[in-house]
């Protein structure tokens, strides 16, 4: 079976090595960023970044340092576990669409140009797609994400939001054709298909152990090398 690689954006990684409790801890993040091909410069980037934003509280230094969630990392973290529920509920229940474009507008100057930033990737964390400069488009709920996050950047006087079921970008309104126009679908087709292609066998194996009252053997655990 070919072995795909998937490039893993840094901030993705990192949050998704939080714990329930919203910890992230120094020592359990770094070996897995490196196992993901991701540079011990990058991951602390990112996480100074996300203490800067004021999700996160460091306490420790090195790679003996804690990070802890606070209430808008929380809000943050959460946010991400329910779109990962919407996508299984679409998924399951082959929930559809309900038609409408959910757009965000800001306009925030120069000299907030850190909080512009932030927004922006923020809106693109979302799944959200630049239709312009300061423009954005999603057709899912975010608008409460969007508000908690301009408040917490201090630019909720910035920023409009408005929901629409007529989209028309640069004279095209069929949905499916405006989605290929904003989000690379033919790559996430692609990623997806790698996706399915590589672990096709393990619902099998699962259901398999399920009905058989198994349980992963001690040695699954193990790394790799230690387990030969």
């Amino acid at each position: 079976m070919a072995v795909t690689s998937v490039p893993i954006p840094t901030r993705v990684l990192v949050l998704g090595m939080a714990h329930e409790d919203g910890t992230i801890l120094a020592d359990e993040l770094f070996p897995v960023a490196t196992a993901c091909g991701q540079s011990s410069e990058q991951v602390r980037s990112c996480l100074r970044r996300l203490v800067s934003e004021g999700l996160f509280v460091r306490s420790g230094t090195g790679r003996g340092a804690r990070y802890d969630a606070t209430e808008e990392g929380m809000a943050a973290l959460g946010s991400t576990l329910e779109r990962t529920r919407l996508a299984y509920v679409q998924d399951a229940a082959g929930r559809g669409w309900d038609r409408q474009w959910r757009l965000v507008s800001f306009a925030v100057p120069e000299g907030r140009r850190p909080a512009r930033d932030n927004l922006r990737d923020r809106l693109l964390q979302l799944g959200g797609a630049a239709i312009q400069g300061g423009l954005y488009v999603s057709p899912h709920p975010w608008h409460k994400d969007v508000r908690a996050a301009a408040e917490r950047l201090g630019v909720t006087a910035m920023v409009s939001m408005a929901t629409t079921e007529d989209l028309d970008v640069g004279g095209q309104r069929d949905p499916r054709e405006l989605a290929r126009t904003l989000w690379p679908v033919d790559e996430l087709d692609r990623r997806y298909r790698a996706f399915v292609e590589r672990f096709a066998g393990v619902p099998d194996v699962l259901q398999s152990m399920r009905r058989d009252r198994r349980r992963l053997l001690e040695k699954e655990f193990l790394p790799g090398a230690l387990s030969m």
